[in-house]
């Protein structure tokens, strides 16, 4: 389909448009355009913190993330920082599916729920995997541990990565999980 301009536009909206910062708040353009190339990576989202419109850019999140996240998977983790052992065991996970840290932006739960709620509208991820409990609104999605569930996107819910590096039944329940999610045949 051809991009549309504003006076091409116009010959086919007749009525005035007028944006109400209330219901931008009630209408996520991030669900609404997923999966569309019409939004860049420079997407902005008006939220509504402490009674003024504020706005959220993806750059504002990922300066406060580890990861370029380049296939837009979100991984987020229990905690604040990851310890070197359990962050080495992690890139080895990401490895097996053929990602790394240039791949994806990883979160600590503690930074998370410090961020507004709509941060994962904002970023509209392809993948998201949690290792362990979090404080936030995507956790209502988990229904079971390593079940792929797909509300506007996949999402995988898996034990704390200290248990899973600790516990070879984990770490086949994850693998299994992970091969899924990534559509990998082995």
């Amino acid at each position: 389909m051809d991009e549309l301009n504003l006076s091409s536009l116009s010959l086919f909206l007749t009525e005035e448009m007028v944006i109400i910062p209330e219901e931008l708040q009630k209408i996520s353009l991030s669900q609404k355009f997923k999966n569309n190339d019409a939004l860049i990576p420079h997407q902005k989202e008006l939220v509504q913190e402490n009674g003024n419109v504020a706005e959220i850019q993806i750059e504002d999140i990922l300066a406060q993330v580890k990861g370029q996240f380049q296939k837009g998977i979100v991984v987020i983790h229990e905690g604040h920082e990851l310890e070197s052992s359990l962050q080495e065991f992690l890139l080895k996970i990401l490895g097996a599916v053929n990602c790394s840290l240039k791949d994806i932006a990883l979160i600590g739960a503690d930074n998370i729920e410090n961020m507004p709620e709509s941060c994962i509208d904002v970023l509209n991820p392809n993948k998201i995997i949690v290792f362990g409990l979090i404080h936030h609104p995507i956790f209502e999605h988990k229904k079971s541990k390593y079940i792929i569930t797909q509300p506007s996107f996949e999402i995988l819910f898996a034990d704390d990565l200290k248990d899973i590096s600790e516990n070879v039944a984990l770490k086949k329940q994850l693998w299994t999980s992970l091969q899924s999610l990534f559509q990998i045949n082995k």
